[in-house]
């Protein structure tokens, strides 16, 4: 699976990340629906559609939406959460501090984490990133071999080249040409060319790696990912945000119900108008006759 290819919802789904880790508990709903609210638990009387629409149009949705949702059980809250298009899910979270974003991130696989920098930071950019013992650690990588670095030095300069053969073989090889250089690079062990690479300056060896990881993304597997997450530490809080829209609708929600009561009622009351008061006539008939008797 190549990075480029990754996708986030097809991943969290298919492998259940936050069940295999044991998550799945801190990102849940509060056992415990502690809703001191109006909502009434009789069964239900059969109203005209006409009447309850009557009846909310007395409601000021726009107005009251987020007092009526306050009235409901945590759980019915977050469902509404399930309502709202990905990028007023992105707007809720910014109820969270941006520390608690941070860590929402730390939990989820390093495959994501990365595909999610990618969607904000440009290759080159991200790559700059990392200090130069992480770049070069991604030479190391098994998705390299001999012929990896003979084919990446083709289309090096070949003042690199020669200096890298002199630094390895301590031969004088300034009057040899390419071909002569690449067919002596064939013959080495991938250990000599690594040992070799060491002494060449950073900037030689960046462009190096960076080419490789154009032709193969997931070479960037080979940063840890502690490192991935000091550049995400290092985000101001809307560009955190930013990270989460390419994120899967369900894994959102699993955050945003770690939000409190008020804050969870206020993420809600971010649904349309229109859905909310759909949900209302078809799901709480009597809380809108209760309220507008009320009113």
């Amino acid at each position: 699976m190549k990075i480029d290819g990754i996708n986030p919802n097809e991943f969290l789904s298919k492998y259940y990340y936050l069940d295999q880790k044991g998550l799945s508990i801190f990102f849940s709903p509060s056992v415990v629906d502690k809703n001191d609210g109006m909502r009434l638990d009789e069964e239900q009387r059969d109203w005209d559609g006409d009447d309850l629409q009557g009846l909310l149009d007395r409601l000021q949705i726009s107005e009251n939406k987020y007092f009526i949702i306050r009235l409901l059980k945590r759980g019915d809250i977050i469902s509404l959460l399930y309502l709202l298009d990905k990028q007023k899910m992105v707007q809720a979270l910014a109820f969270f501090p941006r520390t608690k974003l941070i860590q929402f991130i730390h939990f989820l696989p390093k495959e994501v984490v990365l595909k999610m920098l990618l969607w904000v930071i440009p290759l080159r950019t991200l790559m700059q990133l990392f200090p130069t013992e992480i770049i070069f650690n991604i030479l190391r990588s098994k998705r390299l071999d001999v012929s990896s670095f003979v084919a990446g030095y083709q289309n090096q300069p070949i003042e690199n080249l020669r200096a890298l053969m002199m630094a390895i073989t301590g031969q004088n090889v300034e009057k040899m040409r390419q071909p002569e250089l690449l067919a002596m690079l064939k013959q080495l062990s991938k250990e000599q060319i690594l040992e070799g690479m060491k002494t060449m300056p950073q900037k030689q060896i960046f462009e190096f790696v960076f080419q490789e990881v154009k032709k193969d993304p997931e070479l960037l597997m080979m940063i840890p990912k502690g490192e991935m997450m000091k550049v995400v530490s290092s985000m101001p809080k809307p560009n955190l945000l930013e990270l989460f829209q390419l994120l899967p609708e369900n894994t959102l929600v699993q955050f945003l119900s770690q939000l409190p009561d008020n804050l969870l009622a206020m993420s809600a009351a971010l649904l349309d108008d229109k859905a909310f008061s759909y949900i209302l006539i078809h799901q709480y008939p009597d809380l809108i006759a209760s309220l507008a008797t009320a009113a």
